[in-house]
């Protein structure tokens, strides 16, 4: 089957909520198939120019998980990089795809069509868009 991931709009206090019902239409999400937290990292890396560690990983704190080894996951996208989502262009965009699809870390999305991954980056700055607007909360979730 996969892995399934979403990036969640919702309020921070609403963070326990992001697993109970991965199907509700109660938040505005959109779904990237196979887009791992690993992948998130290093997007924040390359936009970011910073190297993945273990410093950049605790940026993105687990907000809420149903199990914590089967899942589902939710993890707060730090509103630094939603910030910097928000600011891309689109002339931007296809520079940002092509870095990101060879950043190492970024395992599961080496190889993948930079379209993809351009397609990923605007679905992203439109969720982060909305986030700031609303005063909200970006989330990763990510079910098996």
């Amino acid at each position: 089957m996969g892995i399934i991931s979403d990036v969640v709009v919702a309020k921070t206090t609403d963070a326990s909520n992001l697993c109970d019902d991965i199907n509700s239409k109660a938040f505005l999400f959109e779904e990237m198939r196979g887009l791992q937290i690993g992948e998130i990292v290093a997007l924040f890396s390359v936009i970011e120019s910073r190297s993945v560690d273990e410093a950049l990983y605790a940026e993105f704190p687990l907000a809420s998980a149903r199990d914590m080894d089967e899942g589902p996951w939710a993890y707060t996208i730090p509103s630094t990089l939603v910030k910097r989502l928000s600011e891309l262009t689109d002339d931007s965009i296809p520079a940002i795809a092509e870095r990101w699809v060879k950043e190492e870390s970024a395992e599961t999305i080496q190889g993948a069509s930079p379209k993809l991954l351009e397609d990923w980056l605007k679905k992203l700055r439109e969720l982060s868009v909305t986030a700031n607007e609303n005063e909200m909360t970006l989330f990763l979730r990510i079910c098996l």
